[in-house]
Order: structure tokens, then sequence, then C-alpha cells
């Protein structure tokens, strides 16, 4: 390869990574609508990694404290959430894509994510993250896209949890596995989503299972997170003009 074709390429490749990506203001509930759930909780960190399809992408930890759409046995620790969107740092060079989100140190958050061959994306980039900023009782949503726009980028968290309830059957509620609320209706109404209403187990089988819950092998949490990072496919959307 000529240097004129390795500068080509350069140049092509910084040309698309300052491109701006063009966001609608589509209502919180749409979004909620397309997702798999929403997350509460406080940043922890970033760590950066690359994907077998060759993708650069930012890994965001939270410490869950509610969530909302997403059943219990679908979080690998309950207590940690991590969700990807693309662009990052590696070896040296800065993949960047413009919307991303931005984290504050140990700020309190809540995410809308979409589950994905690779785990839970931000579908949205940073109009999937919204800092909660207020006192208690009066706390309030607020993207830093459309930040001035209610119903889209800011929202009171009252009425964000009648949108969960209204989408996903449930509010923001704290993770219990013995009392956790899933509405097996809104499994119908959104094709991307298991079905699961349609393989339930008599109540014998059921109780059964129950009892065992308490005893799942070590094994199969180390092949939870083999199967986050490294099965092959990322799905992400970007609205762009």
């Amino acid at each position: 390869m000529s240097w004129k074709q390795t500068f080509s390429i350069i140049l092509i490749s910084y040309s698309l990574s300052l491109s701006a990506t063009t966001f609608l203001p589509t209502p919180l509930k749409d979004r909620l609508s397309s997702s798999s759930g929403v997350v509460r909780g406080q940043y922890l960190g970033m760590a950066y990694k690359k994907l077998p399809t060759g993708r650069v992408v930012t890994e965001v930890t939270v410490k869950v404290s509610e969530v909302s759409g997403i059943e219990p046995h679908r979080l690998v620790n309950p207590k940690i959430f991590k969700v990807l969107y693309p662009g990052g740092n590696w070896n040296g060079m800065t993949h960047k894509v413009q919307g991303s989100p931005v984290f504050n140190k140990d700020e309190e958050v809540i995410i809308i994510v979409k589950k994905s061959d690779f785990g839970y994306i931000l579908p949205n980039l940073g109009m999937s993250k919204f800092s909660l900023k207020g006192t208690a009782g009066k706390k309030e949503l607020v993207s830093s896209i459309f930040s001035e726009k209610d119903g889209v980028g800011k929202i009171s968290l009252k009425n964000f949890n009648l949108l969960a309830q209204d989408v996903y059957g449930q509010s923001l509620k704290k993770i219990d596995s013995d009392k956790f609320i899933f509405n097996p209706n809104k499994l119908e109404e959104r094709p991307y989503r298991s079905n699961r209403s349609s393989k339930r187990s008599p109540a014998s089988r059921a109780e059964k299972k129950s009892e065992d819950d308490n005893e799942i092998p070590l094994w199969w949490f180390i092949f939870g997170f083999g199967f986050l990072g490294f099965v092959p496919h990322l799905l992400f959307k970007e609205k762009s003009e």
C-alpha cells in the first residue's frame, strides 16, 4: 500500500470520527418502549475494551440501586451493572463517537439500556443517560441532550416512574427476587423480548425450581461472564441526517 493510500484511509477515518450525530427529540416513552429496561445507580467508573468484531467500546460500571423492566436472572451481578457504548481509547488511539454520554465521578444516574449479544448497551448514546438532580421528593432526571425539553431530556422522577409503570409493568424498584414484579403481557407487545409466558412450567415444577434457586453452581456464573464478553455482534443504532 502506497503512502498516498495510507494517508487517504487515515483522513477518511478522521473525518468519520468528527461527523456529528444528529438527535431527534424523541419522546421518552418511545425510547423506553424500544429498550429492554432502566437501571438507577451510582456511577463507579469505566474501562475500554475491543470486541471480537474489532469495534472499540467503553464499558461503564454502575452500582445498582433500582431497576425496571429487567428480570433479576438476567443480571450477572444484581449489585453491579455494566453497560457498553461505542468509542474509547485503544492502543494509544482515541475512537470518538459524537453524542456519547458523559459520566461524572460518583454521580447518581438513570440509564435506559437494551440487551445485545455482548451485554447491555446504551441504544441512544447520550439520550440514554440521565443525571438525577434535586432533593428527596423533588428528584428530576436531566439529560445532556434536550435538557430543557420536558418529556424528552427532562422529567420528574415521579412522572418517569409512571412511564416505566406503563411500559414495563412496574416503576423503578429495588431488586428482590422474591418480590420482583414483572408483567408478561409486555413481552407480547415487544417482539424483541423473549416470551417467557409461553414456556411456563406447571406449579409443581415451578415450586421445585424456586427451591433450587439457592443452589446455582459456580460454573454458571463463569459461563455468564464469558457469554457477555465473547458472543459475536453488538447492536447499536445512531440517528443521523
